[in-house]
Order: structure tokens, then C-alpha cells, then sequence
């Protein structure tokens, strides 16, 4: 949870990339579930792209560049 932005972020929730304006509609669409993996990619290039463009890629993405959940080896945040 601490990596999303929250309720008004673009992509609100924290097991999918369901994005905000779509919360309404739970059964219509399927949207791809969050991975730790997928979400360190997303950092990477993030960091990759420099501090504007980066942020604006997370926010797109519901997310803030904070790394304390990846730090532990053989885990994933994500898995239920």
C-alpha cells in the first residue's frame, strides 16, 4: 500500500491497474494484476527517464518511487 497514491491517484488500486474512472465497473473488464516485478520495472524506467518524466510515468501508473517493499529477496507484495 505504501507505493500507491492512493484514492485519487490515476490508478487507485493496489492489486490491479484498474484505472479511477473505471472503479465503478467491476465485473466488465479484467485488468492486469499488480507484480512486484512489474512494478520494478516501472521504477526502473521511471528513474531511467530523470525526476519529471519519471513522476509523471508513476503517476500514471498509481505509483511513488518508494523501495522499501522490494528490498526483501524471494517476496512479492502483490501475491495474495
Amino acid at each position: 500500500m505504501s507505493n500507491t497514491r492512493g484514492f485519487r491517484g490515476l490508478q487507485p488500486c493496489p492489486i490491479c491497474h484498474v484505472p479511477k474512472d473505471e472503479l465503478h465497473d467491476c465485473g466488465k473488464a479484467r485488468w492486469p494484476l499488480r507484480t512486484g516485478i512489474g512494478t520494478e520495472k516501472i521504477f526502473k524506467d521511471a528513474r531511467k527517464l530523470g525526476p519529471a518524466k519519471g513522476e509523471e510515468l508513476l503517476k500514471e501508473n498509481g505509483l511513488r518511487l518508494i523501495d522499501v517493499c522490494s528490498e526483501t529477496s524471494d517476496s512479492d507484495v502483490y501475491l495474495r
